[in-house]
């Protein structure tokens, strides 16, 4: 009988783990395919983007946290003023029709940061095995990572209008020091652009 019992029950524990799994992988999911386009990041349908253009969600015992990929090229562009807008994306949506952060942080309750990583794709060229050929190459290069916490946006601190007045009048050390909790840059990217 007690026996009976705790296969009975060890087989309820184990139901409920695969629930609750099936239910965090199921938030996992939801929060990669619709965080980009919440916040308007990603402008083109899924099948038209390149593959790294990409939200990646891992759990952690915290919570959720989710990095942002998208294709950006500072190539013919001034790399502080993409760097700037970056900020901007991150924090109010890219576009008048993408949602902030708080919103963001507010839809997904176990959602703990978000990351936006910019990425360049350097195309190239290589001698190939034959005599006389050219093969092209591409190199994905990351240049920018940022990121914010739900703790900074989600604070009486975090002051909406002030951000974005910054962001304006071009202050974006400021605005990164204030809010972000995440920053790199690669330098050796932001060298090769400019020359």
């Amino acid at each position: 009988m007690r026996r009976g019992l705790l296969i009975l029950f060890s087989g309820f524990v184990l139901q409920v783990t695969a629930l609750s799994q099936a239910h965090a992988d199921a938030m996992e999911n939801q929060i990669s395919s619709e965080l980009g386009s919440y916040m308007g990041i990603y402008m083109l349908n899924q099948n038209q983007r390149t593959p790294g253009d990409r939200v990646v969600t891992r759990k952690t015992s915290s919570g959720y946290h989710a990095k942002i990929y998208y294709w950006r090229s500072y190539q013919k562009r001034n790399a502080l003023e993409e760097i700037c807008q970056a900020y901007e994306w991150l924090l109010f949506g890219r576009t008048s029709y993408g949602n902030t952060a708080k919103e963001a942080f507010q839809k997904y309750p176990k959602l703990q940061s978000i990351e936006l990583h910019l990425f360049d794709i350097l195309f190239g060229t290589k001698l190939g095995d034959k005599r006389g050929e050219i093969l092209p190459t591409k190199k994905i290069v990351e240049h920018l990572k940022i990121g914010v916490k739900r703790s900074t946006v989600l604070s009486k601190d975090f002051q909406e209008t002030t951000a974005r007045s910054l962001l304006e009048k071009k202050q974006c050390s400021e605005v990164r020091k204030k809010y972000f909790t995440s920053y790199w840059v690669n330098r050796d990217y932001l060298k090769s652009v400019r020359s």
